[in-house]
This record gives C-alpha cells, sequence and structure tokens, in this order.
C-alpha cells in the first residue's frame, strides 16, 4: 500500500498525503514522527 515512491521530503504535499494514507508504511510513520519532533523544537 506504499504509494509514495519519489516525492520531495520537503514537500507539504507530501506530508499531507502521508498522513491521509490508509497504508502508512514503517518508512511513513517513522518520517511523521520526525517531521512532529522538529516542528516541536521550532
Amino acid at each position: 500500500g506504499c504509494t509514495a515512491g519519489g516525492l520531495s521530503f520537503n514537500s507539504k504535499t507530501f506530508t499531507k498525503m502521508l498522513q491521509s494514507c490508509p497504508y502508512q508504511c514503517d518508512r511513513h510513520k517513522v518520517i511523521l514522527e520526525a517531521e512532529e519532533r522538529y516542528k516541536k523544537e521550532l
């Protein structure tokens, strides 16, 4: 169910797509968790 292959990791649409994806792979979950920590540190 992982369909977010070659998109930019800096793209807001990439993040939105990951959050709306019903089949998030482990890599995506790690990315989302890292982004959340990054936002909290700002």
